[in-house]
């Protein structure tokens, strides 16, 4: 290896993983996308609280997540409470009836036959509580880092990754803060190096990855430090990135990480 990344991974060894601060969880994995996602045009009207706005990868940037989508997610839930097949039936008998179309279909998921899931619902809803409180979301397929918050927790992701704060009360800090993190030069060579590769380059983002990936503690920050951060941060979530913006954080994020002038020109692969 070269010097500077021997040296780079023993820097590396003296901060704690990403899952020592955030939960990191799948998305909702649905075993039927095409049953359970369905184009705005089509959702049955008078019927828009059984579906969640559903966030694709295409549709996910550095900070920044779209103002509306196109697609929608059949997510039965109230709260943390799932509907039920009379509830289902009364009072959103249009899906119902396209549900029941598609029962032989649905059955033949593994999750149902096992008896780990009802015939009607996605596989793996996640727990409401923690998939639309403040968290990152990521694409499952990236060529470098497009993470993305979603303070407000509106969107369903399927299959990828989030990172969230769950219930604590610095909730949108924290996510705030590790987001930035994750879209850094030194998060971009965690991934290029450790994550499962596809052609053309791409690198498939997994759980066990950003559980895994070592971050600074934001506790042992000075707080006017730790602030500007989280207002340069807020700027990039409300406005959109861009170069300058991005180069910025990227310093302040070096910062933390504690790495000299000579760490970055090489983590940025400038000569």
């Amino acid at each position: 290896m070269d010097p500077a990344e021997i040296k780079l991974r023993q820097q590396l060894r003296n901060f704690r993983p990403l899952s020592d601060y955030l939960l990191v969880r799948q998305g909702v994995v649905t075993g039927d996308d095409d049953v359970f996602v369905v184009p705005r045009a089509e959702l049955p009207q008078g019927e828009e609280a059984a579906y969640k706005p559903y966030l694709r990868d295409r549709e996910i940037f550095r900070y920044k997540t779209p103002d509306s989508v196109d697609f929608f997610m059949f997510y039965p839930f109230e709260g943390k409470r799932p509907f039920t097949e009379q509830e289902m039936a009364g009072e959103f008998p249009e899906r119902w009836r396209y549900l029941l179309s598609r029962r032989e279909r649905l059955e033949r998921r593994g999750p149902v036959r096992r008896g780990d899931a009802p015939w009607w619902r996605p596989a793996w809803p996640r727990d409401p509580n923690v998939l639309f409180g403040p968290k990152i979301v990521c694409p499952h397929l990236m060529l470098t880092p497009r993470f993305a918050v979603d303070l407000e927790g509106r969107y369903v992701v399927s299959g990828s990754p989030f990172v969230s704060a769950a219930a604590k009360p610095e909730a949108s800090a924290l996510v705030s803060f590790f987001c930035a993190v994750l879209n850094s030069s030194v998060v971009a060579w965690y991934i290029s190096t450790y994550a499962f590769k596809y052609s053309h380059g791409y690198n498939r983002i997994e759980v066990a990855l950003l559980r895994h990936i070592p971050v600074p503690d934001p506790a042992s920050l000075r707080a006017d430090r730790l602030v500007a951060l989280l207002r340069t941060i807020d700027t990039a979530i409300t406005e959109g990135p861009n170069k300058d913006l991005d180069e910025r954080i990227d310093d302040m994020v070096f910062d933390c990480y504690g790495f000299s002038a000579v760490d970055r020109q090489w983590l940025r692969g400038i000569p």
